[in-house]
């Protein structure tokens, strides 16, 4: 028993090693029906000289050897040492072809130790390489998809792999201790389809492709091995092998894979099908679609509750904001509505949001990435139903990650974290149930409850959580922001209610986004009015109203450029007067040009609007920069380009492309456009209302943005042009986060005007309370004054401030 812990967290942590070397003989030895798995090194050494003959160093890297806690192979990550590079190569001779997966069982402390970890699988004179993602310190298992290797070199092929190669590079300066405990390449019975044939066009293309990688990225962090393929693959026969395949968005399937489908489905496989258009798939699975609908006003479909939650196991209600469906229905008796759609005010609508049959389960949309931690539960629950298997691998997961709060890499290290001295009264309480939690996940996993184990998991890290909550302490005086993106709150049509809540979670400014490039949620004489406000009335009156009774700052979010949600006849006349951005193709964007001197007088005239009509605190610039690196080559764009230079751009526009003889100048003319709107931007509002705060929303990758998006915002900040910038650091690594700020902070005239943004509901990140929580602890360590949390989603409200309050942002 160990002596640093109590008596019932060393049983349990007994336990727990006794069933995590169960975990690893149930993979060995896969029960009927499950993956074929070809295991390439089990890390069962009986000596550190036969694990050393085993994984051969390379050049300057030290041997490999065993752990002192018992279990796997370590492999040395010191901190000094003359080789950036080490890596060890372990002879195997296995046939791949068939394999759709790779599956890797490690250990790392501390992950930004290691710049990269790559696997390579040799064969022939060439390799298949890929990177092995390490999201988080602590105990993992990790899933490699086949399609994500590439090759180096000339390999001979799959079916002829005679070594495997673990290679590290060194990161930040620190050791890491990196222990492996298992590796296998799998023949998976579970496959996600990427939509390829079965999808028209290039942009819908690019759907399908994220949100199939979204859809893998979730069965990965859940544990869940599983190959990934596309609709060409399907046609020529990859379901062979496969029990479950999951189409996130395929609408269209071409009549080769729908015969392979049906017959996929005839021989008892599965199928998880989203935002499906063919009536064909959708009858083979005793399902009928309806026609197409739009919502005519923003919420009416926000989330989607399971009235029989337990019945699969799934969350009881599914956040999502959906603004469009293609409606499935049950066809006969022996389908079900298994989910509904709800609206923002969580009213049932008429429409299923889910229905299944014993052929699987249909979706009237695609997954969105909000809400990622019940959509993850939701997939373990529906994949779980028609192929146990998926839940024998969460729990392994389960009892990897158990208590793995914050950046705790176990459950040891995590409870000494909550456990502070300082600690709230009902801390011990609630360390005592974490205690008996713990203890009982090794016992349901070694009794085959796996679904208990996934769940008993998440009652673990939410306990911790709470204590974890109750340990940290306000700061007074602190900037305390949200980010509001659709310019109707949490309840449409209620802003005092969202600004109540707001508030009493100790929140002080609201960052409305009440005015894009080609729309406002207000009477603007100067843009499109939109359908919010055509239906809600003056959204930014009511926003500010509602702020300054609940005492909160109001900050009028402006998006610049981005026509994205534009009235289509305004798009179309901005087209029509070359006012559009555009790429040296000679393609138009839906962006306006910042070289056009009318979008310039657009969009001051939008600020001074605003400024002169309504009493906010401030206004904040968004999309305040180019889309990419590779525009604007529009006549606006060239004609100012050759002002600067004072003279023809020679060659235009290969000339300003990346590479050519202009490029450096282009970039650096970017960079001074966008420069040059903020700067007129300050200089208007000073001329209207002097005091007014200007704020920029800025990429946290500073200064490669100023290369990419032409975004400078040092400099705005250096001359004085804004009051304060929010880098949008979104991300759950904290060594990035935290790396980012210490940076940004010490730029020079950033002292207390940098308010580093959280991705609470991002796309790049979707953190947990803790995660949240930690992340404010870092940023007030490192000398920021305040912080912005984007954004003001669903998950922000009944997940994420109510942890806050208890702690970092308490109204003592």
């Amino acid at each position: 028993m160990r002596p640093d812990l109590p008596p019932s967290h060393a049983r349990a942590a007994l336990c727990l090693t006794a069933a995590l070397a169960l975990a690893g003989r149930l993979g060995a030895s896969p029960p009927a029906g499950a993956a074929a798995i070809t295991v390439l090194d089990p890390c069962t050494y009986a000596s550190a000289p036969a694990a050393a003959a085993a994984w051969i160093p390379k050049e300057h890297t030290p041997a490999v050897g065993l752990p002192a806690d018992g279990g796997g192979v370590e492999f040395p990550c010191p901190s000094t040492g003359t080789a950036d590079r080490l890596y060890w190569d372990h002879p195997v001779r296995v046939n791949l072809e068939a394999c759709t997966s790779v599956e890797v069982e490690l250990y790392c402390d501390h992950p930004e130790a290691l710049a990269t970890l790559d696997l390579y699988l040799k064969s022939g004179a060439g390799w298949y390489l890929a990177t092995v993602p390490l999201p988080a310190p602590g105990r993992h298992r990790l899933v490699v998809l086949k399609d994500e290797f590439r090759a180096e070199g000339a390999p001979r092929g799959w079916a002829q792999v005679e070594a495997v190669r673990l290679s590290l590079r060194r990161g930040a300066g620190s050791a890491a201790r990196l222990i492996c405990y298992r590796l296998a390449a799998r023949v998976d019975t579970l496959l996600v389809v990427q939509g390829t044939a079965s999808v028209a066009g290039a942009g819908e293309q690019g759907v399908a492709r994220k949100t199939a990688r979204q859809v893998s990225a979730w069965l990965r962090r859940g544990g869940v091995a599983h190959g990934f393929v596309t609709d060409e693959a399907v046609s020529a026969g990859a379901l062979e092998s496969a029990r479950v395949a999951v189409l996130p968005y395929n609408p269209a399937p071409p009549a080769r894979e729908l015969k392979a489908l049906g017959a996929f489905l005839q021989r008892g496989g599965r199928l998880l099908v989203c935002y499906g258009n063919s009536p064909e798939l959708a009858q083979m699975m005793h399902f009928k679609l309806g026609p197409y609908q739009r919502a005519a006003t923003p919420g009416r479909w926000s989330s989607w509750v399971f009235p029989e939650p337990a019945a699969w196991p799934v969350p009881e209600r599914v956040l999502q904001e959906s603004d469009n469906l293609l409606p499935v229905y049950p066809a006969d008796d022996t389908a079900r509505v298994i989910a509904w759609w709800e609206n923002r005010f969580g009213t049932r609508q008429s429409q299923p949001a889910w229905v299944a049959s014993a052929q699987g389960a249909w979706m009237s949309h695609i997954l969105l990435p909000d809400d990622a931690l019940r959509k993850q539960s939701m997939l373990l629950g529906l994949l779980g139903r028609y192929d146990p298997d998926v839940w024998s691998q969460a729990a392994r997961q389960a009892l990897f990650r158990a208590g793995c709060i914050a950046s705790a890499p176990d459950y040891r290290s995590a409870r000494a974290l909550v456990a502070a001295p300082d600690a709230a009264a009902r801390v011990p309480e609630l360390l005592a149930s974490a205690d008996r939690l713990y203890a009982e996940l090794p016992r349901l996993f070694a009794a085959g409850r796996y679904a208990e184990v996934v769940s008993g998991r998440h009652e673990l890290d939410r306990t911790l959580t709470e204590a974890y909550a109750l340990g940290q302490q306000p700061r007074p005086g602190e900037f305390r922001g949200v980010w509001e993106h659709d310019g109707l709150g949490w309840y449409p049509g209620d802003w005092e209610r969202t600004c109540r809540e707001l508030a009493a979670a100790g929140i002080n400014a609201l960052f409305p986004n009440m005015l894009w490039a080609g729309l406002a949620h207000y009477p603007s004489d100067v843009l499109p009015r939109s359908t919010t406000f055509l239906h809600y009335g003056d959204q930014l009156a009511a926003a500010l109203k509602a702020a300054r009774q609940q005492g909160l700052q109001c900050h009028a979010w402006f998006v610049c450029w981005n026509l994205g949600n534009a009235p289509a006849d305004f798009v179309a006349q901005m087209k029509k007067a070359g006012r559009l951005q555009q790429t040296s193709e000679g393609q138009t964007i839906p962006w306006l040009s910042p070289s056009h001197p009318d979008n310039v007088a657009l969009a001051l005239a939008a600020l001074e609007e605003v400024a002169r009509r309504y009493p906010v605190d401030g206004l904040h610039l968004d999309y305040i920069r180019y889309s990419n690196g590779h525009v604007d080559f529009s006549p606006a764009a060239r004609r100012a380009f050759e002002r600067r230079l004072g003279h023809a751009a020679a060659g235009w526009p290969q000339s300003a492309r990346p590479g050519g003889p202009l490029a450096d100048d282009f970039q650096r003319f970017r960079a001074e456009q966008i420069t040059a709107f903020v700067r007129a931007a300050r200089e208007r509002l000073n001329r209207v209302r002097p005091g007014l705060k200007l704020s920029a929303a800025v990429y946290a990758g500073y200064p490669e943005c100023v290369a990419g998006v032409g975004q400078d915002w040092a400099a705005w900040l250096k001359g004085g042009l804004v009051d304060f910038v929010c880098p949008m650091n979104y991300t759950a690594d904290l060594p990035l986060f935290a790396g980012r700020t210490a940076a940004h902070v010490q730029l020079p005239g950033a002292a207390g005007r940098v308010y580093p943004g959280l991705g609470i509901s991002a796309d790049e990140s979707q953190l947990r309370p803790d995660q949240a929580i930690e992340q404010i602890v870092a940023l007030r360590k490192l000398g920021a004054a305040g912080f912005m949390l984007f954004d003001c989603s669903r998950p922000l409200r009944d997940e994420i401030l109510p942890l806050l309050r208890l702690g970092v942002t308490r109204k003592d």
